[in-house]
């Protein structure tokens, strides 16, 4: 049987754990309203993602992180690297609905 002592350090140890993600949880959301702020307001957005007769502002090094096909095309000294505007063909695994799902939508269509 477990001793008093025992039970608070377990305990302890758990609501670390758990303070650690309440942490991490907090900080992503954060950031994800602060990036968004960022967008939405036209702060340092780098590029614009023309698809479906839509455009999207977005940053670079945000759409980079977070896609295969952007990594690519602005890391490999392909001209969309030194772009301000990139227009996404239909042979583009992307979409507008893709782009709104990732909450490119949200105040950006300009």
């Amino acid at each position: 049987m477990e001793s008093i002592l025992e039970a608070e350090e377990s305990f302890s140890e758990q609501k670390t754990v758990v303070d650690w993600q309440t942490i991490q949880f907090a900080f992503l959301q954060e950031l994800s309203q602060g990036l968004q702020s960022l967008r939405a307001t036209d702060v340092l957005c780098d590029v614009t993602v023309i698809v479906d007769d839509e455009s999207f502002r977005a940053h670079k090094a945000i759409l980079v992180a977070i896609s295969d096909v952007f990594r690519a095309m602005f890391t490999s000294g392909l001209r969309e690297s030194s772009s301000t505007e990139v227009v996404l063909q239909d042979d583009v695994d992307l979409s507008a609905e893709g782009l709104n799902w990732a909450g490119f939508n949200r105040g950006c269509v300009k």
